[in-house]
């Protein structure tokens, strides 16, 4: 009977879709089982209201949101019709990620909005029977009330605090901070998940592990590189906000200053900016000087994306790899210049056929309103990033770079039996094989509408496999504001005038192919 009665309610609970989901609830990929994210919130606008009432005020409040988070992706588009929409928000480690989806109106009672909880996230659906697991509060950001700047005892004090001294958490957390050998075996607790406690609560045993030298492995090669003559033990630990994107799960940081991250197992992927991969190069710089020599190439790449700057870097790469021509990227640039025009006044205008076939293969939301300099840009700049993933060397050159630097991978070796937890050891490695691929990606900044910002970095982690971007030109619908907008006027017969001397594409001619 009490199956039964858990399979209801969990027929009942997913029906009800993603208004009456809670946070910490779990959705999983569909095509990577350990690629998994969290819903924060879940909210539907306008508040208190079944509509905006015009298309302007819902585009104020789009605005609002986009602004809010770097990563939004919105499901279909917006019509004139579309005067509410849901926001969706959720979290894959110190990432966040926002779902937006039109509605034409909206009920007050969330959970009576139409959202999918198998369907409704683009790859990504409600894993209810992970709902015991998030529900058990045994993630370090459950745990801990204070983030950074820790030692093994205030991590165990907050243990304490949270499940109690008697708990199998304060048990285990004790064992490890007190240097006791392993296997550790506690008594299971009956109400909390095991799976919980391996994938998530063991999260916070590992730095304490690493200072105490309760682990297999050789981290201890890691510390002597990097932490400038410190050990593990001198270290503070860190959880919170120093914390790099998506790549660790913690980190331990010297008197110094000198940090190394620590990854416990954990398939996933996160988006990462140059910066990431430039530190770990200086990482590296003075341990494996040959490693650098030897991905040079990529180095470069990263130096080429970070001096030409938003706009610049997508005209540099495409004359780099063949995309375009020094011409084409002047011709680019000249479209700034211009008013808005159509998908079909592309094919009269006095630009090489290269380009005109990159613009015209390009999709947009609004064709016969087209901004050709931002379109244009963002058709350069995801060819280009096709180019590199597919026929050079850099995901694999990147991936070695990111693992060759102060980055630490651990795994938990745990076990279930006859009602104990039995923790068998804490297994290190390093250099890491935490980073299986760096994709390159224009994916979250080039826009037909816009320009968010520079390429970024999927890195891929513990074989996680890639999710496709989904598109987020919010506000598609409405011309993006730029000089002389003529709307859906064709423009014909157009020859760009020279490109001004301050262009960002000056040094495109330069580049190499």
């Amino acid at each position: 009977m009490r199956d039964l009665l858990d399979i209801l309610s969990n027929v009942i609970t997913e029906s009800r879709g993603l208004g009456a989901r809670r946070p910490g609830e779990e959705f999983v990929s569909s095509t990577d089982p350990d690629d998994k994210i969290y819903v924060n919130s879940v909210t539907f606008y306008p508040l208190g209201a079944q509509a905006f009432n015009n298309v302007q005020s819902r585009d104020q409040a789009l605005e609002q949101i986009k602004n809010s988070y770097p990563t939004i992706n919105v499901i279909g588009s917006f019509g004139p019709r579309n005067l509410a929409f849901g926001l969706a928000v959720f979290t894959r480690g110190k990432e966040k990620l926002a779902f937006v989806k039109p509605f034409q109106s909206i009920k007050l009672d969330p959970t009576q909005n139409n959202w999918d909880n198998q369907t409704g996230i683009p790859g990504y659906r409600y894993n209810s029977k992970a709902a015991a697991k998030t529900q058990a509060g045994m993630t370090p950001q459950d745990i801990l009330t204070q983030q950074s700047d820790l030692d093994a005892a205030a991590v165990v004090d907050q243990i304490v605090a949270k499940f109690g001294a008697q708990s199998p958490q304060a048990q285990v957390a004790q064992s490890v901070a007190s240097g006791a050998d392993f296997p550790i075996e506690v008594q299971a607790s009956e109400s909390e998940s095991f799976t919980a406690f391996r994938d998530y609560f063991c999260e916070l045993l590992h730095p304490i592990a690493l200072q105490t030298g309760r682990y297999t492995g050789n981290a201890a090669g890691a510390a002597e590189k990097f932490l400038g003559g410190a050990s593990f033990a001198d270290c503070s630990i860190n959880f919170g906000t120093d914390k790099t994107e998506g790549l660790s799960d913690s980190i331990l940081i010297a008197p110094s200053g000198q940090k190394i991250k620590v990854s416990s197992k954990g398939a996933k992927g996160a988006t990462a900016s140059a910066k990431n991969i430039v530190d770990a190069a200086k990482e590296v710089a003075e341990s494996n000087p040959d490693l650098l020599k030897k991905h040079s190439e990529v180095i470069e790449l990263i130096q080429d994306v970070v001096k030409a700057g938003q706009a610049g870097a997508p005209l540099v790469l495409g004359v780099k790899y063949g995309v375009i021509g020094a011409k084409d990227a002047e011709d680019i640039q000249n479209f700034k210049k211009i008013p808005n025009t159509t998908m079909s006044a592309v094919g009269e205008m006095k630009i090489s056929n290269r380009l005109k076939s990159l613009i015209t293969e390009r999709e947009t939301k609004d064709p016969d309103n087209l901004n050709l300099y931002f379109h244009s840009i963002a058709a350069v700049a995801h060819r280009a990033a096709e180019h590199v993933n597919k026929s050079t060397s850099f995901s694999k050159a990147a991936s070695e770079i990111l693992n060759n630097g102060a980055l630490i991978q651990i795994y938990t070796t745990a076990t279930e039996k006859d009602g104990v937890w039995i923790i068998e050891e804490f297994k290190t490695f390093w250099p890491s094989t935490t980073v299986t691929g760096v994709l390159f990606s224009a994916g979250k900044t080039y826009y037909s509408t816009g320009i968010k910002g520079n390429f970024t970095f999927k890195i891929l982690t513990n074989g996680a496999k890639d999710v496709e971007d989904e598109s987020d030109e919010i506000g598609s619908t409405t011309p993006t504001a730029t000089p002389n907008v003529v709307s859906g006027k064709p423009i014909r017969g157009i020859r760009p005038k020279s490109a001004p001397s301050t262009a960002p594409a000056a040094g495109v001619g330069r580049a190499r192919r």
